[in-house]
């Protein structure tokens, strides 16, 4: 097998388990919410489920990169991983099948999907860092192939939200062996990528540089940050953006159970239109990959993610008062959309940015540390947010203080890139 064959099957490997933990994580992401909801009544619970989803990625991520950045065959740990979450997923099923009879169970649950959480965290590592791995520093190629990532994670979820949504209203938790399916698939693909890592590796000499980056200290991780204006300052903006627009999902889960008869297929529904808009941003870096700077994507993509997720706070906020449930559905639908397209833009230029400005071997590394300092604030606002839907319920000021926050954080964002572009030129 040459060379080029082998990036080329590497590749396809790669998309294809994409597609696959995507769909997996379309039936969780949709089943243990509601099936929590139904089983306890309670919004702060539901709560419970995001942040348990969250957790590990405060205090995992750093050693989830780490441990891609050094493991002599990667493929192999990915599939390990992934065979932790086949056994995480049939345990949920086994405790939602008791209908969660007491907390003890739902405990169960959440330190299950903890394990999963974690051991997610490493598949997508190993996907972040394998690109650079095959197309060097090149930015369009980059662009190509962070976008095809995306797009193909996007057709592969699109009909199954859609579907999810009805198979969880019909048979509620079964719709989780969908999931250990899928798993399951992705765990023989990576040990059969692992087998070819270790054909490929006997016959083509060894980037050395990947030997020389192990011994990259976190000191020295922290002073790349430091020293690049560009990626530090979107390290900031993150964590602010993070906090007003994370719990966004949590706001339209509450919605639904109490305005309409099937909240889950209208959720179902909702999430497909914005996978929908998921692939049409994706498709559209695909196509201008060799024009669009990462900068530039990161830029149109937070303020016109920001714009949608404030008009879908405000929507809902207002819903009870000039429209009814069916209008409110078709704004926050298109919300969504624009959200979505906008989500996809700004996570292609983000994941290009740092394979362009952070040495390929500590890229994990980067990506775990980032993944926990952003995911800090998502936490908090879940945890504060299902808060206050359980005490107050949902209303104008929590939508003003969320939407307009979100706007504020990515207008000082741009503001500073403003400023320091043009210091740069003076200087």
């Amino acid at each position: 097998m040459c060379k080029a064959s082998y990036t080329s099957l590497f590749f396809i490997t790669l998309v294809v388990t994409v597609v696959l933990r995507s769909i997996g994580d379309v039936v969780e992401e949709v089943t243990v919410p509601w099936q929590v909801l139904d089983f306890t009544n309670s919004i702060f619970l539901v709560g419970g489920v995001f942040v348990s989803y969250l957790l590990p990625w405060v205090f995992i991520p750093f050693i989830a990169g780490r441990v891609i950045d050094i493991a002599k065959n990667k493929s192999f740990v990915a599939a390990l991983c992934m065979v932790m979450q086949i056994l995480s997923v049939l345990l949920i099923i086994f405790m939602l099948s008791t209908g969660l009879e007491t907390l003890w169970f739902l405990g169960i649950v959440y330190l299950s999907i903890v394990v999963i959480s974690t051991t997610d965290s490493i598949h997508r590592y190993f996907v972040f860092t394998s690109i650079p791995e095959l197309v060097g520093k090149n930015v369009a190629l980059l662009n190509k192939f962070n976008s095809i990532t995306e797009l193909s994670s996007g057709i592969g979820t699109i009909i199954m939200y859609v579907l999810c949504g009805y198979l969880v209203a019909v048979y509620g938790y079964k719709t989780l062996w969908i999931d250990v399916a899928c798993l399951t698939i992705i765990a023989l693909l990576l040990i059969d990528l692992s087998k070819a890592s270790k054909k490929k590796r006997s016959r083509f000499d060894k980037d050395v540089s990947m030997n020389e980056g192990k011994q990259i200290k976190f000191k020295e991780l922290l002073s790349i940050i430091r020293r690049d204006p560009s990626v530090f300052s979107y390290l900031i903006v993150a964590l602010g953006f993070n906090f007003f627009t994370a719990p966004v999902s949590l706001i339209l889960i509450n919605y639904l159970y109490n305005a309409v008869d099937k909240p889950t297929e209208c959720y179902g529904f909702i999430m497909a239109i914005s996978t929908l808009g998921s692939i049409i941003g994706s498709s559209l870096v695909v196509t201008y990959s060799k024009k669009l700077r990462y900068i530039s994507c990161i830029i149109i993509g937070l303020l016109g993610e920001a714009v949608a997720v404030a008009g879908i706070y405000f929507i809902i906020a207002f819903s009870n008062v000039y429209y009814d449930w069916v209008f409110t559905l078709l704004l926050v639908t298109g919300m969504y959309m624009l959200m979505a397209v906008m989500g996809a833009v700004l996570n292609i230029g983000a994941d290009t940015l740092f394979q362009i400005r952070i040495p390929e071997e500590v890229l994990g590394s980067f990506r775990g540390l980032f993944d926990s300092l952003a995911t800090i604030p998502i936490a908090l606002s879940y945890i504060i947010i299902s808060v206050i839907l359980e005490t107050w319920g949902y209303t104008i000021i929590t939508a003003s203080l969320m939407g307009i926050g979100s706007i504020l954080v990515v207008s000082l964002y741009i503001f500073y890139l403003g400023q320091y572009t043009r210091s740069s030129h003076t200087g």
